[in-house]
């Protein structure tokens, strides 16, 4: 089956493709935590590991040749992060008689549905790799902890994020005013009080970000800020604050089958499927099946360039 194709017996192949652009619009719309990755795509039939390497950066010549005099030869070393793929996928069972007397007419809604959990899901999967995968922790306030913050993420938070980055020598993106930025994923508490601090209501006022850029809500202090509802937070059920990404280039990466991108028609499927006449499991015919799959998988590349911002709400 290629890749993005849906699996059934009794759809046109026009509807078929109408509801895969539902399904896929559906996940784009949540998945966030891939804004900043590095994407790799593996080619069909070519193995199931990625390897990124990192690279040390060569010392400095600050130092004038010789005539007719080689230069001594530098060392430069390399870290390897392999990342393998792994297999994600849910389906349900829609009976026949949902099917006839159901006013969803051709199941749209729940394509919708499960386009959401796809993208939930994926974005959780590159949200939890960063938990794991660990970087610089940093706390409003005197904190020292994650579940002690209590104050606020302000201007002061960002700029000792950036110069940490820096001194890190992380890589900057290009940002969508073309000017070098750093990469941050926010969540909507945080986000609220970002909005309402008047440095960066005075500073907003010289940007204007791309309105075509998933939620992106501006570029601050160096640092370009994209919002999530997917946000993490340590201690989910009580105190403590909640986690700002701050992140370099090539920080953390994603590795999907024959796309780059999971929730294009390169990668994830949409698969339903009728009962056959020859399906004993199902003998009656009483309900089809309808889900998704994605081989995927993300992995932090260089700690060193991730900042873990943690900050309690106003």
């Amino acid at each position: 089956m290629a890749a993005g194709q849906i699996l059934t017996s009794t759809l046109t192949v026009t509807m078929a493709t109408y509801y895969s652009k539902i399904f896929l619009e559906k996940a784009r719309l949540i998945l966030r935590h891939d804004a900043f990755a590095q994407k790799r795509g593996v080619p069909a039939n070519n193995g199931k590991v990625v390897n990124f390497t990192r690279h040390t950066q060569p010392a400095v010549a600050t130092t004038g040749l010789t005539e007719l005099s080689n230069p001594t030869a530098v060392a430069v070393s390399g870290a390897t992060v392999a990342v393998t793929l792994v297999e994600y996928g849910s389906y349900t069972n829609i009976s026949k008689f949902y099917e006839r007397t159901s006013i969803d007419v051709g199941l749209k809604e729940q394509i919708e549905a499960f386009g959401i959990n796809m993208g939930e899901s994926i974005d959780t999967i590159i949200r939890n790799a960063l938990v794991t995968g660990g970087g610089t922790a940093q706390y409003t306030d005197a904190s020292t902890s994650s579940t002690s913050v209590a104050s606020a993420i302000d201007a002061s938070d960002i700029r000792k994020a950036t110069r940490t980055l820096k001194k890190n020598k992380a890589i900057p993106f290009q940002g969508t005013q073309g000017n070098p930025v750093f990469g941050s994923l926010v969540g909507p508490e945080v986000a609220y009080d970002l909005l309402g601090d008047t440095t960066w209501q005075a500073t907003q006022q010289y940007v204007n970000p791309d309105p075509m850029r998933r939620g992106i809500l501006g570029t601050f202090f160096g640092v370009e800020f994209v919002e999530t509802n997917n946000n993490y937070k340590p201690n989910s059920s009580g105190s403590g604050g909640y986690v700002t990404w701050i992140f370099g280039k090539e920080a953390y990466g994603v590795v999907s089958i024959d796309s780059e991108d999971v929730t294009s028609p390169g990668a994830a499927q949409l698969v339903i499927k009728d009962s056959g006449p020859n399906d004993t499991y199902n003998p009656l015919s009483l309900w089809s099946t309808l889900g998704w799959y994605a081989p995927f998988n993300a992995a932090v590349l260089n700690s060193d360039w991730i900042i873990e911002l943690y900050a309690s709400t106003a």
